[in-house]
C-alpha cells in the first residue's frame, strides 16, 4: 500500500495553535520504507511555502499519516515521532530535494474496506509535474518506470520578443510510447525536461508548455520536433540555463508529456498512425472560444491556434473542403508591443481567418504611440483588460468556452469579470504558471 501510494494525508499539531492536516503527493514509490521497517521517509517537495507541517514537526516532533487504498477503501494509519533531515550534498539528496522527513513508527492500524470513495487517475495519467524518483530507497519497479524517457536535441533557437525565446527540440531516441505521445500530443499539453549536469543544477527538472502544433499535423514522420517558449525569469535556474548556456546541439532528457488538456480547445483528440498530412479524430469545445492570456501565458494558446491552422490546411488538401473552425477571439495583456510573443504570426492567423478577433491590452502609452496596425488586423487598447473589453469579445448568448493563462492576479481579475458577465465557472478553463 505504501510503495504504491501516490498520495497520503499528514497530520501535525502545534501546542498553542492547534492541529493541521495536509496531504503529500508524488509518483508511486515516493514514500520509502527503511530496511528494518521501523520508519517511513519522503522528500519534502516544493509546496505552498507556508511550512506549517514542518514547523509543527520542529516544535513537537509528533505526526500521523493515513494511506488510502482507493480500490478497496482500506486505510493504513501510522503515528510516531517525526524529524527533518537536511541533505545539502547533491549525492545524498532524495528526488533532487534537500529536505527529507522521517517518521519513526510507534503505532499503526489497518482498517479494511471502510472508505466509501473510489478514485481513478484521469485518462491522461498522473501530473507530469511529479518529481522523478532518485536517491535512497527507490524500488526496482519505480526505477524501471523512471527509465522510460526520451532524448531530444536542440536544433534551433528563435527570439520571439524581449526576454522570450523558443527552443526547438527534436527527439532522437527513447521509449517508443513516449516518442509517439510527443509526435501526436494534444494541443495545450506540456513537456517535462531534466536539465543536464552542465547546467550547474544536475537533475533539475522543469516543465514547459509545448508551444507548437503536434508534429503529426505537420506531415513529419517519426517523433518529429516540438518547441517550448521560455521567458527569462530573474533568478530562475531553468530559464537562465536555456537562455544563456544551452546551445544548438545540446541534448535534454524528456521525462514525460501530459497534463494540460484542460487548456486544449479540443474536447477530444486522438491521433491515428497513418498517412500524412494527418487528420486526427477530434471535436471542439464549442463554436465560440475566447482566449485570455498575459505575458508568457500565451504559449498554450499558440499550440492550439497552430493546430487549428494546420488542421484546416490538412483537411483542405485531403478533401478539397474547408473545416469549420470555432470562432476564436484572443485577448492578450502586455506592457508593450515589443513584449508580445509571436506578434507577426498572430497577425497572419488573423488574416488567414483562424482568429476571428485579436485584441491587445497594452499598459505603456509610449508603446502604443509608435505602433501602426491596420484596423482590420487588431484592436489595440490602452491599459488593462476591462469588463467592457470582455463584453465586446463575448457572444451575445454567452455560449462560449474561455481559456485563461497568465499571472495569478490577472486570472483572478478576469474570472471575476467573466462571472459578472454571466459566464459559468464550468465554461472557464485556466492554467497557472505560478507553482
Amino acid at each position: 500500500l505504501i510503495h504504491g501510494a501516490d498520495t497520503f494525508f499528514l497530520a501535525t499539531a502545534h501546542p498553542d495553535r492547534g492541529a493541521d492536516l495536509s496531504h503529500r503527493g508524488g509518483r508511486p514509490g515516493f514514500v520509502r520504507i527503511s530496511a528494518d521497517h521501523s520508519e517511513i521517509l519522503w522528500a519534502d517537495y516544493a509546496g505552498n511555502g507556508m511550512f506549517q507541517s514542518l514547523g509543527n514537526i520542529e516544535v513537537t516532533g509528533a505526526a500521523g499519516v493515513v494511506f488510502v487504498d482507493w480500490d478497496s477503501g482500506s486505510t493504513l494509519h501510522i503515528t510516531g515521532r517525526a524529524s527533518i533531515e537536511w541533505r545539502d550534498s547533491n549525492s545524498l539528496q532524495m528526488d533532487s530535494c534537500s529536505r527529507v522527513v522521517r517518521l519513526q513508527v510507534e503505532s499503526s492500524i489497518f482498517v479494511p474496506r471502510r472508505v466509501p470513495i473510489s478514485y481513478r487517475l484521469p485518462a491522461n495519467g498522473p501530473s507530469p509535474y511529479s518529481m522523478p524518483l532518485s536517491g535512497e530507497g527507490v524500488q526496482a519497479d519505480a526505477k524501471v518506470a523512471e527509465s522510460v524517457v526520451a532524448y531530444a536535441r536542440l536544433v534551433s533557437i528563435r527570439d520571439e520578443a524581449e526576454g522570450i525565446k523558443s527552443f526547438v527540440l527534436c527527439p532522437e531516441s527513447g521509449d517508443e510510447t513516449l516518442l509517439q505521445h510527443i509526435w501526436g500530443h494534444c494541443p495545450g499539453e506540456y513537456v517535462t525536461l531534466r536539465l543536464p549536469a552542465t547546467s550547474g543544477h544536475a537533475g533539475l527538472v522543469r516543465t514547459w508548455t509545448i508551444s507548437t502544433a503536434p508534429a503529426a499535423l505537420l506531415g513529419e514522420s517519426g517523433p518529429g520536433c516540438f518547441a517550448i517558449t521560455v521567458k527569462r525569469k530573474r533568478g530562475g535556474s531553468g530559464s537562465t540555463f536555456l537562455h544563456d548556456k544551452l546551445q544548438v546541439g545540446g541534448v535534454l532528457e524528456v521525462l514525460t508529456v501530459g497534463g494540460g488538456c484542460g487548456m486544449s480547445s479540443f474536447a477530444s483528440w486522438q491521433v491515428p498512425s497513418g498517412k500524412n498530412p494527418l487528420v486526427p479524430q477530434f471535436s471542439f469545445r464549442g463554436d465560440e472560444i475566447l482566449m485570455l492570456s498575459a505575458g508568457i501565458g500565451i504559449t498554450p494558446m499558440m499550440s492550439n491556434l497552430r493546430a487549428f491552422a494546420r488542421l484546416r490546411g490538412n483537411v483542405r488538401s485531403m478533401t478539397g473542403t474547408q473545416v469549420r473552425l470555432p470562432r476564436i477571439t484572443l485577448v492578450h495583456a502586455t506592457r508593450s508591443v515589443e513584449e508580445v510573443p509571436f506578434l507577426k504570426e498572430l497577425l497572419a492567423l488573423r488574416e488567414f481567418g483562424v482568429l476571428a478577433g485579436l485584441v491587445l491590452a497594452i499598459s505603456r502609452v509610449a508603446s502604443i504611440e509608435n505602433t501602426k496596425f491596420r484596423q482590420s488586423e487588431v484592436t489595440v487598447s490602452l491599459g488593462r483588460i476591462t469588463t467592457a473589453m470582455l463584453e465586446d469579445a463575448l457572444p451575445q448568448d454567452r455560449s462560449v468556452s474561455v481559456f485563461m493563462c497568465g499571472p495569478g492576479g490577472f486570472m483572478e481579475a478576469c474570472s471575476c469579470m467573466l462571472t459578472e458577465l454571466g459566464i459559468p465557472a464550468t465554461s472557464i478553463h485556466s492554467e497557472s504558471f505560478s507553482f
